[in-house]
Parts: C-alpha cells; structure tokens; sequence
C-alpha cells in the first residue's frame, strides 16, 4: 500500500493503484473520459496522524503527465529542504491531468477546477492536514493560478510555473487571466504569487543541439511579466497614490530562471518559492523597505578613501580618480589569505557616499556567514555612465588599465577572474553589464541592480541623453557603438561566461501612475521588458555558434518597488550569494 521514497512515503490514492479495500480518493470526470487522472501523496517519514498542527499541503497541479525522472526530482526536492529544515515537514499532493487529446480548453480548465477542488476535500477529510488556507499552497501552470484567483480564501498563496512542456498549458488564454483578475479584486482576500519562468539546459541544449526556438523562450518570459504587471496595474487595494509614488499592488515576486548543468530551473524556481512562502509570515503584504537597523553587526569593516592617478593608453588628459576601499573586520594586509573583490558602480551623480548604506549589509552578511570576507573597491565617476568619453574623460580605461592592478597589488586580493565580481546599480548597471561583456575574463560574475539599459534607442529623458557621457549633443552614433548589443554579439562568440544576476523593482519609471502623460511607445522602455529582453539576449546563442552552444547562466527577479534602495538593498543580498554560488572564489 505503501513504499519508502526519500524521507517519505508515497501513497497512490486512485483505486488502479490500491487493493479494493483501500482509500478510494478517485475523482469523477465530470467533462469526459478521455482525461485520465492521477493523485500521488506523498507523507513526511516522520508523519503523526495526530500531530496537534497538522501538516501544510503543497498541491502540484501538472497538465501532463510527469516523467519519473521529473518527479523524483520533485520528491528528492522536498526530501531535501525537510531534512535541512528550510522549511517544516509537509505532505506534498501531485496531481497529474493529461491533457494531450483535448483540444477545448474550456473543458480543460472546468474539469482540472474539479481535480483541485476534490483532491483538497479528499486530503482534509483522510489526513492530518492543515485545513485551514494558511496550510496550503498551490503549484502548477495556467489552471492553478486562475483557480488560486478565483479562489484565494482557499489557499496561502500560488506559485505560477510559465516553463515549455512542464505545467504550463499549451496555450496562454489572456482573456482567461484577466477576468480571473478582475474577479479577483472583486474579493476581499489577498494571496501573494511567486512567478517563475524560463528554461532549461536539458530542455534547450540536448546534446549542445538548439531544438526549440528562443523566439518561444520569449513567449514564456513575457507572459510572465504580463501576469505580474497586470496583478499590479489592477490596484488590488484600491487605494490611491501620488504619482511617481510605488503602486500599492498585490504582492508577488517574479524570477526568471535558466536552468545549470546541475540543477533544473524550475527545481531551483519550487525551491525558492518554498523558502518565500514557508517565510512569508514574516513579511509585510506591502513592498519591504529597506532597514538600516537590521545590519547592525558586532563586527564592522573599515572603509578608507584612496586617491588613483596616471595615463591611460588613450593618451587623453590624466585623471585623478577617488576611490572607496572596503575592509572586512580583520583584514590584514600582512597574512597568507587572499580575499575575493567587488567592484561597486554606483548610479548617476554618484559621490563618495554612495554605497555608504551598503557597507553595513557587508559587515552583516560577513558576520552572519552568508558569505566570506571580502574586499570591496567603488570608485567615484559621477555621470560618466562607466564609459570613455569626453565629457567624464577615460573612465572605462582607467578603471579596467589602471585601478584593477593597482587594487591587486596594494590588497591581499585574488587577482584573477575567479576572485573578482562586479556590482552596479542604475547607471552603475550599465557599466557593470559592458565589463561583463567586453571583459568576461577579468570578472567571474556580476550583479545589476535595476541597470539603466535599453535594448534600442535611448528615451530623450533618459540619462543617457541628458548628462552627456554619449556626448553634448547626445551622439546616436555613439549610443549604437556602445549600447550592448553590440558588446553582445562579441560576448557571444566567445567561450568566457559571466553569470549575471538581475533585478529590477516594477515601479521603474514606466508604471501605471504616470500613465496620464507617458509617450505612447512607452511601452518600449518599461523595465520589466527591458530586464527580460537583456535575460533573453544573454542567453541566446549567435547564429554560427547554435550547434555548440554555451548557455549563460542569468537569474531575473523582479520585486514590487521603485528605482530605489528598496529593492537594491535585497538585490545586493541575494546577488552577492549568487555570486558564490556561480563562480565567484571564497578567500583562501
């Protein structure tokens, strides 16, 4: 009746599975019987039918049926976050609805509201579940997420899985999503969703071979930011705001993932909703603000101003550049170890204070070991944009000729690829997007906190245009030579990756507060599309290389917030921990 999987037992509850004398939980089609349907529950090792909380269900809704290789991977998933207590122990419920010779998703989406709706019924009234909405979660495609709309008094929040061939349907009904919305604000309960999309390695790189377009790739990545913008744009809260101002909006967190050699996308995406979710009590239904008063370590570093002079081989005017040298608590500069570096980019009118605010993040993260000791270096640029130019002078030059050695030799750093990473946010992401991509082989992974990029042309209120660093007038020419697409296609061809992490606040210049005189192209500027286009355009493959491909390895998320520390202070976080995680060394 029953069989050891991981640190859980795994129970078949349709009657084809089980003795006649078993639990029968079958489900009655009631649309037609072409639509096979399969629960599998599975139960913590460790399950106490009387244990006085019951246990949370997560409910994985597929619209097909899983290979056993995918959902032992779901199994091996749980199996793993228990036993590390990343979350607490649960029962986890897959339910499988193939749905390959049905052609009217209406009859789909009706008959897999039934599946749901039974299988909760069936799991409260035969085990010791958590029957309350706080104790259940919802995983699955486009079903699961209007179903959690239309239903929210019955779940903790949704988890939205946008990949090709895993959970999500064969088409995306639009309409379908914006009414459920529409309902949805009509209801006086609130839920958080967890979008995730994106792809795989083992799904888009068979054997190194291309067998699925990108063009597909963007299809998924969009509709998933159409979601997310339209759960914002529905001013779920009702309430009103000055312009300019975040949208008070539903919340939800959006990512988009590209699988690794070593893990699936979308294992990594359950995983990470799972550590949202099973911390959400935690968190506040309104965007998080940054808060100084939670890095307050015992243990803090020293940050010193220093002075960088000298020629460039552009043969231009000398230059002083300051910059601010970082310190973790107890560097000495005389010992054996060697520290990995950060090279910080701030954003425009940039000072020496600048990354004052993050300088306490550091020292927590250090003391907290969420990372290693390291050594942060940000140089003072002001409006340059991180580029040569006439107005700011060789600031890309120097930077890469001048201050990298010069750092190498004066600190106890690891002075190659592995020991460096680099962090820039607005116009600073820029900057760290071409080093990225110009020089992959000085650095071995960046962070952009919501850069300040554009796939095209540059809006003429933009920077770019105005401060001068593309020139006074602002040259076109210059603009196209430098913007990274063209960085791009040389990155591409190339075999040096540099994995990027992404993220962007969703209130970013182009939100629904300024719709009253926004352009009518605006549209083309909006960041969640501008963050998705670079994920995209990074992880493509140029036309000659297809056939050996070597994927880039880029996390997007996506917060609700603004162009501001809000989201830069978490970014910074999670980014600098995707930076040891993919390729950036810990000191030795």
């Amino acid at each position: 009746m029953s069989k050891t999987c991981c640190a859980y037992m795994l129970v078949f509850l349709m009657d084809i599975w089980l003795p006649a004398n078993a639990l029968n939980c079958a489900v009655e089609d009631i649309v037609t019987s072409k639509l096979p349907t399969v629960h599998q529950l599975l139960v913590p090792k460790e399950y106490d039918k009387n244990r006085s909380l019951g246990y949370p269900v997560i409910y994985i809704l597929s619209s097909e049926k899983l290979s056993d290789n995918k959902r032992n991977k779901i199994y091996d998933t749980f199996d793993n976050m228990i036993s590390k207590g990343v979350i607490e122990p649960v029962i986890v419920v897959v339910v499988e609805v193939e749905n390959t010779v049905i052609g009217d998703t209406k009859n789909i989406v009706l008959s897999q509201y039934k599946v749901i709706q039974e299988a909760i019924n069936c799991v409260d009234k035969h085990y010791n579940s958590r029957s309350q909405p706080d104790g259940r979660l919802l995983i699955g495609g486009l079903v699961s997420t209007v179903f959690g709309l239309t239903h929210p008094e019955l779940f903790k929040g949704i988890v939205t899985l946008n990949f090709p061939g895993l959970f999500s349907q064969n088409q995306w009904d639009e309409e379908l999503v914006s009414r459920s919305i529409a309902r949805y604000v009509e209801q006086s309960v609130r839920i958080p969703l967890f979008i995730i999309a994106g792809k795989d390695i083992e799904d888009s790189y068979p054997d190194h071979q291309l067998h699925h377009s990108q063009t597909e790739d963007v299809t998924n990545n969009i509709q998933a930011v159409q979601l997310y913008q339209q759960l914002h744009k529905a001013n779920v809260f009702q309430k009103k705001f000055s312009k300019y101002n975040d949208v008070p909006a539903n919340p939800a967190e959006l990512r988009i993932l590209y699988g690794s050699p070593t893990k699936n996308a979308w294992i990594n995406g359950i995983e990470e909703s799972l550590k949202f979710f099973f911390d959400y009590k935690k968190r506040p239904l309104a965007p998080p603000l940054y808060d100084p008063s939670i890095f307050q370590a015992a243990n803090k570093g020293q940050v010193l101003t220093n002075q960088l002079s000298g020629e460039t081989s552009l043969k231009q005017t000398p230059i002083k550049l300051s910059y601010k040298v970082y310190l973790p608590y107890a560097y000495n500069g005389n010992s054996d170890i060697k520290y990995p570096v950060l090279y910080l980019l701030h954003g425009s009118a940039g000072n020496e204070t600048s990354w004052n605010e993050f300088w306490p993040i550091l020292d927590t993260m250090i003391e907290q070991e969420r990372i290693p000791p390291v050594v942060a270096i940000a140089p003072i640029t002001g409006n340059s944009y991180w580029i040569d130019s006439k107005k700011y002078g060789p600031i890309e030059s120097i930077v890469i000729q001048k201050l990298i050695p010069e750092v190498d030799a004066k600190y106890r750093t690891i002075s190659q690829k592995s020991g460096r990473g680099i962090v820039g946010f607005s116009m600073g992401g820029y900057g760290a997007l071409r080093y990225s991509l110009v020089y992959p082989k000085l650095f071995s992974s960046a962070v952009l906190l919501s850069p300040a990029i554009q796939h095209d042309d540059a809006p003429i209120t933009s920077g770019a245009v105005t401060r001068g660093a593309f020139g006074e007038p602002f040259s076109l020419s210059k603009w196209n030579t430098l913007n990274y697409p063209v960085a791009l296609r040389s990155y591409l061809s190339q075999k040096h990756r540099v994995p990027i992490y992404l993220i962007t606040g969703d209130d970013d210049w182009n939100h629904i507060s300024e719709k009253d005189d926004l352009p009518k192209d605006a549209h083309r500027y909006n960041m969640e599309v501008q963050a998705v286009t670079l994920q995209q355009q990074l992880t493509q493959c140029a036309e000659q290389e297809k056939a050996h491909c070597i994927p880039s390895q880029v996390q997007l998320s996506i917060l609700n917030g603004g162009h501001d520390l809000d989201v830069w202070a978490v970014g910074f976080q999670q980014g600098i921990q995707f930076m040891f995680a993919n390729g950036l060394s810990r000191s030795f």
